[in-house]
């Protein structure tokens, strides 16, 4: 049916067509009524199709903000919901623009599709939160919860090309503050600090210092086997005094102390097949005096020989005698004392064949 017009016959007063109060506004109402029940008549909209009508001072108004095409809703702008109770926001689709909801009673939201922007005035309580991409932005306030972290228990986070990512390689145990690296650590032109100790490198040059700082002792693999220092083509310098029970290279020097001797006791032993000759410088004393002695000895893998070239005493007499032979696979330096009370150093240089 066309559309028509609605006309009154003559100029019509129109007070309350609604709740009429007297037999003119009975009389407007009922014709109205009449019209727009026959589909006589219609009242134009405001603003363009789809657009959603709202009181605009007391006339019919629109906005091409505020859009229903009968399956989607459009809202151009921002939803605010002020002390009001949003139940459940459920959206199945999309959801795009700014969501601010200052409420007593925050919404449920249980899907968002594509989200835009998110601002929330208040604490935000995320029971599981799924992002297919990445997060990006600023969080004003604290975070309370718990985010899932890649990689097992102690192994630490890191950024791996763009991606977090973890190794057993890189490990932290927080009940011990132990870190642990399964491969090398590389720290460039920085300082290394343990336990209030510091190891430095200049990258620049080259060169690096174990603890600079001062430190009263240093123990380099107390229970290591084999420790090497230095290069083959190398130096190694040691300031103030070097103390080693031996040193070893292509002689060999021991270092034995305080050895008490009696009658023929074995002061030093070594094997034949590894020395050929050895040197010794003898500190002997006890309580008759002391006594400086420098001994010679070479073997033929049957006996072996000695002899003093070099003896002085702060007495008329030996603090020690010195012999030697082959016994039980070894080369043997025997010393007996002029008392119970004598005790030998000996200063040992053995040379190879």
């Amino acid at each position: 049916m066309a559309a028509a017009t609605l006309t009154f016959p003559s100029a019509t007063l129109l007070k309350n067509v609604v709740d009429p109060v007297d037999l003119q506004d009975a009389a407007t109402k009922n014709y109205v009524n009449q019209a727009l029940g026959a589909g006589g008549a219609s009242i134009g909209a405001a603003g363009s199709n789809t657009q959603i009508q709202f009181n605009n001072a007391g006339t019919l108004g629109a906005s091409a903000n505020l859009t229903f095409d009968g399956n989607l809703l459009t809202i151009t702008g921002n939803i605010s919901s002020l002390n009001a109770n949003l139940g459940n926001l459920t959206i199945s689709n999309y959801f795009r623009g700014v969501f601010d909801a200052q409420s007593s009673s925050q919404p449920n939201i249980t899907s968002l599709g594509t989200l835009t922007g998110l601002n929330v005035a208040g604490n935000v309580d995320v029971g599981n939160l799924n992002v297919t991409g990445s997060i990006s932005g600023n969080v004003s306030g604290s975070f309370t919860g718990t985010v899932s972290a890649p990689g097992a228990n102690t192994q630490i986070v890191f950024n791996d090309d763009g991606t977090s990512n973890a190794t057993s390689g890189l490990t932290f145990d927080k009940s011990t503050n132990l870190i642990t690296v399964a491969g090398n650590a590389n720290v460039q032109g920085g300082l290394v600090t343990i336990g209030g100790a510091t190891i430095a490198a200049n990258v620049s040059t080259g060169n690096a210092a174990i603890f600079p700082i001062a430190i009263s002792n240093l123990t380099v693999g107390a229970l290591a086997g084999n420790i090497t220092i230095g290069s083959t083509g190398g130096t190694v310098t040691a300031r103030g005094t070097l103390v080693a029970n031996t040193i070893v290279g292509s002689n060999v020097i021991s270092n034995s102390s305080n050895i008490a001797v009696t009658t023929d006791t074995v002061v030093d032993q070594f094997n034949p097949a590894l020395y050929r000759t050895a040197k010794y410088l003898i500190k002997a004393g006890n309580d008759d005096g002391f006594q400086s002695i420098e001994v010679l000895l070479v073997h033929d893998n049957t006996d072996s020989y000695i002899t003093i070239y070099g003896a002085v005493s702060s007495t008329e007499f030996d603090i020690v005698d010195l012999s030697s032979n082959i016994s039980a696979g070894n080369v043997k330096l025997y010393a007996t004392g002029s008392n119970a009370n004598t005790v030998v150093n000996i200063l040992s240089t053995y040379v190879k064949d």
